[in-house]
C-alpha cells in the first residue's frame, strides 16, 4: 500500500471480533461524528464484540484530527493515517489487512451507505453459509445525474469484463467473510479494486438491494472522467479482456493485409 504511518493499537491473530466495519476517509470531517454516532449502536446490536478501522487517505481537511477525537469517545476505534492520497481502493485494502472481525464490511464515510442498513448484509451471510460474500446495490440512489450515468455505464463494463452473473450488482457498501478479505489482501496489483478482486477470489457472492441517503455534508470528488478510467483501470488489472481485444484486432488486420 505504499508508505504509511500507523494509528491505533495493533491487532494479534487472538484479538477476534464478530464484525469489523473498513471506513476509507478523504476529507469528510464533517461527516465523521455524525456516521460514529449512527454505526455505534447499529453494531452494538449486531455483535458484541466489534470493531470499526478508520483509514484516512492523505486528507488535506482536518479530517485526522477529528478522528483522533473520536478515538478517544470510542474506544472499539482504530485509525491509520496514510502518509498520501492513494485512492479508496488501497485505502480499503489497508484497513482490510488489519480487520479481525469474522464478517468485515466495508462502506463509505459520508453517510451515503446508511448504518442502518448494515444488519440486511449481516444477517444474510450468517443464515446462509454457503455464500462468502454480499454485496449492497441501490435501487435509487441520491448522486447527481451524471454519477448516475457513469456508475451504469461502470457497472455494464465490469459484469462484461469479469462474467459476473446476470443480475448481481454492486457497490463498496459490502460484507464478507474474514477469509475472503485476507484472500483480496494477498492480490497484488498497480491499479487495485475491491470488487473485482472480491469476485476474482470468490464466486459464491449475492447482491441485495439497501436504501440510498443523500451526501451528510460536503461535495463528492468522484467526476465522471474520473469513474471512468477507474473503471479502465480496473478491466486492464483484472482481466483478460483488453488482450482478447488486441488480440482479435490483431488477427483481423492481419486476414485484411492477406
Amino acid at each position: 500500500f505504499g508508505r504509511r504511518r500507523w494509528r491505533g493499537r495493533m491487532k494479534s491473530e487472538s484479538d477476534r471480533a464478530d464484525i469489523s466495519v473498513v471506513i476509507p476517509v478523504y476529507n469528510s470531517s464533517p461527516c465523521l461524528a455524525e456516521l460514529l454516532s449512527q454505526l455505534k449502536p447499529v453494531l452494538e446490536r449486531l455483535a458484541r464484540r466489534h470493531e470499526i478501522i478508520l483509514v484516512d487517505d492523505g486528507s488535506t481537511d482536518d479530517s485526522w484530527s477529528v478522528i483522533q477525537g473520536l478515538a478517544r469517545l470510542y474506544p472499539r476505534l482504530s485509525a491509520v493515517s496514510l502518509m498520501r492520497n492513494g485512492g479508496q481502493a488501497r485505502a480499503t485494502l489497508c484497513g482490510l489487512s488489519r480487520a479481525a472481525g469474522d464478517i468485515v464490511i466495508t462502506m463509505d464515510d459520508d453517510l451515503q451507505h446508511r448504518p442502518d442498513q448494515l444488519p440486511a448484509l449481516v444477517e444474510i451471510l450468517r443464515t446462509k453459509p454457503e455464500l462468502d460474500a454480499v454485496l449492497g446495490f441501490f435501487q435509487e440512489k441520491r448522486h447527481a445525474w451524471y454519477r448516475n450515468v457513469g456508475s451504469r455505464v461502470i457497472h455494464r463494463m465490469n459484469a462484461g469484463a469479469f462474467g459476473m452473473p446476470r443480475g448481481m450488482r454492486s457497490s463498496g457498501f459490502r460484507a464478507m467473510r474474514r477469509d475472503v478479505a485476507r484472500a483480496i489482501v494477498a492480490h497484488r496489483t498497480v491499479n487495485p479494486s475491491v470488487t473485482a478482486l472480491l469476485y476474482d477470489s470468490t464466486h459464491r457472492v449475492a447482491s441485495v438491494p439497501v436504501a440510498h441517503a443523500a451526501r451528510f455534508a460536503g461535495r463528492s470528488g468522484y467526476s465522471l472522467a474520473k469513474q471512468l478510467r477507474a473503471a479502465f483501470d480496473n478491466i486492464c488489472n483484472v482481466s483478460m479482456l483488453p488482450l482478447r481485444v488486441i488480440a482479435a484486432l490483431g488477427l483481423t488486420m492481419c486476414l485484411l493485409s492477406l
